[in-house]
């Protein structure tokens, strides 16, 4: 349950982190909305199994739920292994979380591959700790030490992620920019040296206007003279 504290934190640390390229804002945006979608499912689906019978038990005897509860000193220091029933509220409360996961799987599957192998390394890690505890290798103490230890890695693993995640959308921005620089460096000459032909214009033959000629005539017995002006 202590990943549900460092969902909350992530997403806080996502908002006020991000500085990059314009670019690459709605990139990262999406990623911001997937992620809060997956942490509110998360949430929401632990907090329901927190508030069964087996959940209370597993939260006040035997693994503290974050890191401000108040009997987090007294489970850090328990010696004791779990009793027979506190095993069997742990495995039908694991029973239970395992089907949230299944829930946020395809979530998951949604980030980016850097955190979601984080997430799924915690869980991997957070499962060997459970079956630990239900054979008996360690403690309650011990376990919520390995617990806390896995949280604060997590956490960790999780900022350094959404650094990474940065610098590539950046470095993918940056290059994509040159790219089209390089681009525009190679064409721009091709163009002013390649213009297309300038068609010119069919000159329009203007019609030869002949001065108006006058013609006078005269009759002189069977012959007609005429004269032109």
């Amino acid at each position: 349950m202590k990943k549900i504290l460092s969902i909350s934190v992530f997403l806080a640390f996502l908002h006020t982190s991000a500085c990059f390229a314009d670019s690459a804002r709605d990139e990262y945006d999406n990623f911001v909305t997937r992620y809060s979608e997956y942490s509110a499912a998360t949430k929401e689906c632990a907090d329901s199994i927190g508030e069964k019978d087996t959940g209370k038990i597993v939260t006040s005897e035997i693994l503290f739920s974050n890191p401000n509860a108040t009997n987090k000193f007294s489970l850090l220091a328990n010696p004791n292994k779990l009793s027979g029933s506190q095993k069997e509220a742990l495995k039908e409360y694991l029973t239970d979380l395992q089907m949230c996961r299944n829930k946020t799987a395809e979530m998951i599957a949604r980030l980016p591959a850097i955190t979601a192998n984080i997430i799924i390394s915690y869980r991997n890690d957070s499962d060997i700790v459970y079956i630990q505890l239900l054979t008996d290798k360690i403690t309650i103490g011990e376990a919520n030490i390995k617990k806390s230890d896995l949280f604060t890695k997590f956490s960790s693993d999780l900022a350094r992620a959404n650094n990474d995640y940065i610098r590539a959308l950046n470095d993918r921005n940056n290059a994509d920019a040159d790219r089209r620089q390089r681009a525009a460096a190679i064409l721009v000459p091709y163009l002013q040296n390649n213009k297309p032909y300038q068609v010119p214009m069919p000159q329009v033959q203007q019609p030869i206007i002949r001065p108006s000629i006058n013609t006078n005539c005269t009759t002189y017995g069977n012959q007609i003279n005429c004269t032109s002006q």
